[in-house]
């Protein structure tokens, strides 16, 4: 109100009130908004400034360079540092400077994918898991591939096998220990009927505030599978910006990745023992008493990466950071999948399950039997399969102990059953069974463990 009540005559008084009022912009995460401030607040006469009008100016254009910073503009936030670097001020200018060399850093990852992982992992923690990057996305674009696949990400160049494909930081994210406190806060019923809990049951009002400080039509949570009801910005009601909450949870349901570590990949857990004592240590350190983290999150740009069971890149986490990078060669125009929920050692339908239970699809049968006879020979088994006469034998004299070849099997029993090949399917279970055998010392256990109709009816 009183930069509004300001006539021209008091100009000088009206910068004040926005500069300061882009300082409270900045702390309220309102960037777009903090932007405008700082640019009206700047002094476009710079000539003959005395000490105290080079300070003012100095703050306008480092709250300028923040509120950019904040929006991902970094090359911009650069050239407003660097300008109120050189004002002829008598006092430190470090807040510029410190911004300057931030900014140039988040240039050289947003353009080359160079990244301080080591000093990104030693940063994280439970009481700080933001992290300070940028998003490096230039080896993807989105395609729409129309129903039923809809939209997806594909290569803009080859990627060599563990290459870095992107890199996103969350939109928005919601960071929870494990244990008892993953049940406080809200209860949300999801798309399935069930209770969302915990980091979960938050994520939806964090998206919500955001959006609403925001006041933002062009941010990339707009463009996101959220059927049936679709996120809209620029709401107003009685003039102040509204958020539809449902659409928000569909948004939710749709598009989170969610990660039981603050700082590490899906599978990292099952090589802590492979870990140097100093590495083990910095991981626990990570981990609250009483549980793992567990976090989730809003990736838009990763978001758009479609599902395929022989996925080609895998994605990893470091805080709120997501990395995604090349699980083989991966060739420029083709399309960039990950698998969307995996979890070692778990039953074999639980994949399935899940998949049709959150995205309405399964594996493809011969998907599904590629990967397990991959993992099955990669343990040193030679398989030899006759699938018209449908024989199998087996050679175990170069196998060596995989921990999932049980499972492994019984996909593969699995895919044979659903292919109309019943005989080896039910030769698969037998392979699985006596895998079972040698690791559980006997035969018990093993249909209570795998009580699947697709597995016993063949």
């Amino acid at each position: 109100m009183a930069a509004s009540l300001c006539t021209p005559a008091e100009d000088v008084l009206r910068r004040d009130v926005l500069r300061n009022r882009a300082l409270t912009n900045l702390s309220l995460g309102r960037f777009p908004q903090a932007l405008a401030d700082a640019m009206s607040s700047i002094d476009s006469s710079t000539e003959d400034m005395d000490e105290r009008q080079a300070l003012l100016q100095y703050k306008a254009q480092c709250r300028a360079g923040s509120a950019l910073y904040g929006l991902g503009r970094y090359e911009e936030a650069a050239r407003q540092f660097a300008t109120a670097s050189k004002l002829p001020l008598a006092q430190s200018t470090e807040a510029a400077d410190g911004g300057l060399r931030r900014s140039v850093k988040r240039i050289k990852e947003e353009r080359t994918g160079e990244y301080d992982f080591q000093t990104i992992f030693n940063f994280v923690q439970p009481s700080r898991p933001l992290t300070d990057t940028a998003n490096f996305l230039r080896n993807t674009r989105v395609v729409d591939f129309g129903p039923p696949r809809g939209r997806g990400l594909v290569a803009t160049r080859d990627i060599a096998m563990g290459e870095l494909v992107m890199c996103e930081k969350a939109f928005v994210a919601s960071l929870q220990e494990g244990g008892s406190a993953a049940f406080v806060d809200a209860f949300w019923p999801n798309i399935h009927g069930k209770t969302s809990m915990g980091s979960m049951a938050r994520l939806p009002m964090m998206l919500m505030q955001k959006m609403i400080r925001a006041e933002s039509a062009d941010e990339p949570v707009f463009r996101l599978y959220s059927e049936p009801r679709k996120l809209l910005s620029g709401q107003l009601i009685d003039g102040k910006p509204v958020v539809d909450s449902l659409a928000a949870h569909s948004v939710v349901q749709y598009n989170s990745f969610v990660s039981e570590d603050l700082c590490s990949s899906e599978m990292q857990c099952g090589f802590l023992g492979q870990l140097s004592p100093y590495c083990l240590q910095r991981l626990m350190d990570k981990m609250p008493q009483g549980g793992l983290i567990r976090q989730c999150g809003i990736w838009p740009h990763a978001s758009m990466i479609n599902h395929a069971c022989d996925a080609n890149a895998i994605h990893s986490f470091m805080g709120d950071l997501i990395i995604i990078r090349a699980a083989k060669d991966i060739r420029k125009g083709e399309e960039i999948t990950i698998v969307y929920n995996y979890q070692a050692g778990t039953d074999p339908r639980k994949l399935q399950e899940t998949l049709k239970l959150n995205y309405a699809f399964r594996c493809r049968p011969d998907l599904l039997l590629k990967w397990a006879l991959l993992c099955l020979r990669d343990s040193g088994l030679k398989l030899s399969i006759d699938e018209d006469q449908e024989k199998l034998a087996w050679d175990a004299t170069a196998a060596v102990r995989v921990d999932h070849s049980v499972e492994a099997a019984l996909y593969a029993c699995i895919a044979y059953n659903r292919l109309g090949k019943r005989t080896l399917a039910k030769q698969f279970r037998a392979l699985a069974q006596l895998y079972w055998v040698i690791y559980a010392s006997s035969s018990v256990g093993f249909k209570e463990r795998f009580p699947y109709d697709e597995i016993w009816k063949c």
